[in-house]
């Protein structure tokens, strides 16, 4: 993953409302927040969005920020809910 760079592509094609996008370039992981209605928590997956999987999809309402402890391997977000 090179920052910054012009080149996109789509990560996962469900996603409507990411916000708070973030990675983790060790392992390739991208971080999302998923402010829609029927699918929101956070969200990983692969660089190439293989290994899709839910962070935290239960008890959050308005994730403002999700950011990676690069140390420590955790990951870190408010809610302001």
């Amino acid at each position: 993953m090179a920052f910054p760079s012009r080149d996109y592509k789509l990560i996962y094609p469900s996603v409507t409302q990411a916000h708070a996008i973030t990675g983790y370039v060790e392992d390739g992981f991208i971080f999302w927040n998923e402010m829609s209605k029927d699918h929101g928590g956070i969200f990983k997956a692969m660089e190439d969005g293989a290994n899709h999987q839910a962070v935290v999809a239960v008890g959050v309402e308005v994730i403002e920020d999700v950011e990676i402890d690069w140390i420590g391997r955790h990951v870190y977000f408010t809610d302001a809910g």
